[in-house]
């Protein structure tokens, strides 16, 4: 098993877009919050998916902010205990010389939020070192003091007080909620902890917000007022809107980990999946074909019974699927976009491109399971499994370009 691929926090498997936008950092925040150190020695994984990387830097901003808060408090605590000590100095080289005082302040740290202070360390005549004492000579005006720290420290223990009394005024008791203002808090109580219940008029469903309520009944209505730009189509909600667009564009940024495929939605990604698993869950009644999709089954029954609700606007064609009709369509319009990147040639699906470019590259990925022959077109091999080993085409199993077997 190879544990490389796998996730340090989940076990789940990461995916090939989620390894392209991992950042190196949240192996960091991961050993800050957990203890756990991650090395390159170690034979385990050294990556996280994306729902993990998400509770990652939630906890580390969460225990950074929370240590912030702790070393400020105690700081303020400790800075409104403070005392100012004059001890004079015993040893005086000279007459001359004018006496020195020294102010000594307590042993603590001055932090506002993650700015950290501190002031040199100072060595008295003893040789004992005093941690963040400050030297006051009596002959000058001014002491090496920084009055701006000072008055932070006082200014933010002030406001701290206030916000705390205003907090307890406005603080919801039932979710641990606190508001600047009254008017808020009225609206949040009357919004949350009413106790009234928003009604569905059409299903009769209730809902604790008024929002949620008229998200809901765009459901119920018929109107579609966000329309693209691009095919016209419209939808009821701007976020389906928004969905919609990205099929327009070039980009796929989610890849397949077991093949080469790449799509322009995640939604997608998830359906396709699917297909690489071994057991395929729909089964088709008549001939027993089993399928991962529940989508492809109900295009394969249209087969055996013959409906073709897909139909051509210019000509009589129908198709059983939506992909065969936009096939058939291009050649009314003539369009080609599957080009080649070995000749100019150009194609109306991605199937034909695929055949093409084993003619250039000389794959024969479709194998004789009778003889060593190998050919670049599944026809190709029924045509040869028929004519040379007379095998009957509804014995013939079916075969994937990968060279994999579906089972029937």
């Amino acid at each position: 098993m190879d544990l490389s691929t796998l996730c340090r926090s989940c076990m789940k498997e990461v995916a090939s877009w989620e390894k392209e936008n991992f950042n190196n950092r949240a192996v960091e925040m991961f050993s800050f919050c957990t203890n756990i150190k991650v090395t390159d020695d170690e034979k385990l994984p050294q990556q996280f998916c994306y729902d993990c990387t998400i509770k990652i830097e939630s906890s580390y901003t969460f225990i950074k902010e929370a240590k912030n808060v702790d070393v400020t408090l105690k700081n303020l605590i400790l800075r409104s205990n403070a005392s100012v000590i004059v001890q004079p100095e015993n040893k005086i080289e000279s007459t001359h010389k004018v006496q020195s005082v020294k102010l000594t302040l307590p042993d603590y740290k001055l932090s506002i939020g993650t700015i950290n202070f501190s002031t040199q360390d100072v060595i008295n005549g003893d040789g004992v070192q005093n941690t963040n004492n400050i030297v006051y000579n009596p002959g000058s005006t001014q002491a090496n003091v920084e009055p701006t720290i000072l008055e932070k420290i006082l200014n933010k223990s002030e406001e701290a007080k206030v916000a705390t009394e205003t907090n307890k005024k406005n603080m919801c008791q039932i979710c641990q909620k606190s508001f600047i203002s009254k008017v808020w808090f009225t609206k949040h109580m009357e919004k949350e902890h009413s106790g009234h219940k928003f009604l569905c008029t059409v299903c009769c469903k209730s809902f604790k917000k008024q929002c949620q309520l008229k998200y809901h009944v765009i459901t119920h209505s018929e109107e579609r007022n966000f329309a693209c730009s691009t095919c016209g189509k419209r939808y009821k909600r701007r976020k389906q809107l928004a969905t919609h667009t990205r099929t327009h564009s070039d980009v796929r940024p989610y890849a397949c980990d077991k093949c080469s495929l790449r799509f322009k939605l995640k939604s997608i990604l998830k359906c396709h999946m699917k297909v690489h698993e071994d057991v395929k869950q729909y089964l088709c009644s008549y001939c027993g074909w089993s399928f991962s999709q529940a989508c492809n089954l109900v295009v394969h029954m249209r087969r055996h019974t013959g409906a073709k609700p897909h139909a051509c606007s210019q000509c009589a064609f129908r198709a059983a699927s939506v992909s065969s009709l936009r096939r058939h369509q291009r050649r009314h319009t003539g369009a080609a976009p599957h080009l080649c990147s070995h000749c100019p040639r150009a194609f109306r699906d991605s199937a034909a491109l695929a055949r093409h470019v084993r003619t250039h590259t000389g794959e024969l990925p479709y194998k004789c399971p009778e003889c060593s022959r190998a050919f670049a077109d599944s026809w190709k091999r029924k045509t040869h499994m028929m004519r040379a080993h007379r095998v009957p085409l509804h014995d013939i199993p079916r075969m994937r370009a990968d060279g994999r077997t579906i089972a029937t």
